[in-house]
């Protein structure tokens, strides 16, 4: 329904939850949606730390290792109801001045995580970590951007395509550690 659409009382509603269940953990709808942008930068750090190696061992290369996680993230972390969740947010969060000072801190905290994680999880043939972490932040941001791409294409093969055209491009750069 979106952030504007969003209230407490459609919250309480839907959830079958009195109003004070609801209000006496989340007083206002930013204190809501604060916990649950948490909540969701929080799953995608430990879902980006979790390779299936033993899955992916069997693959014939390197390469195609890193192209199998870099889809799985797409297809698991990304391009679901939580991934479209967290760029609701996001969004919102640019135009709502209370919501973003609200989730500033967290964000910039996240996005140091990410960073670590991504070097537990990823180094480079040819670049440095600075720069994997870089490369990384690269992926997360057309990632997301195909999230409001998907009105621009024609159907759901056509986004893939274009995917699978950017992991060709990102997975030469990228080895599992």
């Amino acid at each position: 329904m979106g952030y504007a659409d969003t209230s407490l009382t459609r919250i309480q509603e839907r959830a079958g939850l009195s109003r004070g269940a609801l209000t006496h953990h989340f007083p206002t709808k930013e204190d809501l949606i604060a916990a649950t942008l948490d909540m969701l930068l929080g799953r995608s750090v430990m879902t980006g730390k979790r390779v299936e190696r033993a899955a992916w061992s069997k693959l014939p290369d390197e390469d195609a290792r890193v192209r199998a996680h870099l889809k799985w993230l797409w297809e698991r972390l990304v391009r679901t109801p939580e991934g479209r969740s967290l760029m609701e947010i996001l969004m919102a969060a640019r135009t709502d001045k209370a919501l973003g000072k609200r989730t500033a801190k967290s964000l910039i905290e996240w996005d140091a995580r990410m960073g670590t994680a991504i070097i537990e999880v990823y180094e480079s043939p040819d670049l440095d970590d600075a720069d994997v972490v870089t490369l990384w932040a690269i992926c997360r941001v057309f990632m997301r951007g195909m999230l409001a791409h998907e009105r621009f294409t024609r159907n759901r093969a056509e986004e893939t395509l274009i995917v699978d055209r950017f992991i060709e491009l990102i997975a030469p750069h990228l080895k599992l550690r």
